[in-house]
């Protein structure tokens, strides 16, 4: 057998369900106004977003329905203020986690809760400074 098709076997042996991840949009508050952004970005959290205890209650409904991945998105998810509360309750039972980011909020302290909750990052960025402060706003480059 073809060493590809025997990782793919073992990926679907131990795949727990049909997901493999559920991409939630933890916020739709950004400290950013990208001009090709689909969320309208407000500075703070919309009325209607799930509460800590609703999102702990989805993170069960996630790793329950299968799903080895939870993926947070947003806005910017590190807005959230119980975003690592969320983060270590799903790696607590057993999901892997991902974090979409912009990158404002990634300090030390922030960078070493990333490290322990093993959160694999995405940063995103659109270019050279010139270009990625013309489409986010001056100074998100830095």
């Amino acid at each position: 057998m073809h060493p590809t098709k025997m990782i793919a076997m073992s990926h679907r042996q131990r795949s727990r369900g049909p997901l493999l991840i559920t991409s939630w949009r933890a916020t739709r508050a950004c400290n950013l106004n990208c001009l090709y952004c689909n969320v309208e970005a407000k500075a703070e959290p919309a009325p209607d977003e799930l509460t800590t205890k609703e999102t702990l209650m989805l993170v069960d409904q996630i790793y329950e329905f299968g799903s080895e991945w939870f993926g947070l998105k947003g806005g910017e998810p590190l807005m959230r203020k119980d975003v690592f509360e969320c983060i270590g309750y799903a790696r607590s039972i057993g999901l892997n986690i991902c974090l979409l980011t912009n990158g404002w909020f990634v300090d030390g302290e922030v960078y070493r809760s990333l490290v322990k909750n093993e959160v694999f990052t995405s940063v995103s960025i659109d270019g050279s400074e010139k270009a990625n402060d013309a489409i986010r706003g001056k100074g998100s480059y830095k």
